[in-house]
């Protein structure tokens, strides 16, 4: 996993099974809770040392609410799970309301679990391979 730096998000590779699921699930929460936690423009953020960027920057809703996005660049990810894909759909609830989570380049099989299984989650956007 690495960060982006254009955009809110992670890069994710490898596969998400039973082996790797609390990794990925710590990524998910780390990436929603900080965009979810994140001070409005203008206010400083109380967790990270003075002159420091201790969160990940996220862009802001119109009204200084959650975050618009968090991003995954999924391209290299091979294999995820369906509890793997559960935690994804929570992962973006997090977000909720003015959020969502964008997953770019999510492989074919994720994207069939996730719209057989979770076809009304409206703040998980997918963008397949």
């Amino acid at each position: 996993m690495r960060l982006l730096t254009e955009r809110p998000g992670a890069e994710v590779a490898g596969e998400v099974a039973l082996g790797t699921r609390e990794a990925w699930e710590d990524v998910l929460d780390d990436l929603t809770s900080t965009a979810s936690a994140a001070p409005a423009p203008g206010e400083p953020d109380a967790a990270a040392p003075e002159g420091a960027a201790g969160r990940i920057p996220v862009q802001r809703g119109p009204r200084g609410g959650h975050a618009l996005e968090v991003h995954l660049d999924l391209a290299d990810l091979t294999f995820v799970d369906a509890s793997g894909a559960a935690s994804l759909c929570r992962a973006a609830r997090r977000l909720a309301p003015d959020g969502r989570l964008v997953l770019h380049d999510a492989p074919p099989a994720l994207c069939r679990v996730l719209d057989l299984l979770w076809p009304e989650e409206r703040t998980l956007v997918v963008c397949p391979k």
